[in-house]
């Protein structure tokens, strides 16, 4: 449990900075397209994540998940 509770906060942070940079570098020029496109891939990626880890199956991120792992 913890360790899903982890993931989910390292993952809600790189989301929240990705989102932030995204927006700063998109009103700038033409990428303001893909700032909408990279804040939906994430939620499908958290309600992904969110549905595996109901079904009992344990889903480690490549980058987040091994923090996580040390944190719990």
């Amino acid at each position: 449990m913890r360790f899903h509770a982890f993931q989910s906060i390292f993952l809600t942070i790189a989301w929240v900075v990705t989102s932030i940079a995204l927006g700063i570098v998109a009103s700038f020029g033409p990428l303001y397209m893909l700032y909408p496109l990279v804040n939906l891939a994430a939620l499908i990626l958290w309600v992904y994540l969110l549905l595996r880890t109901y079904q009992g199956q344990r889903v480690v991120l490549p980058i987040i998940g091994p923090l996580a792992e040390q944190q719990a």
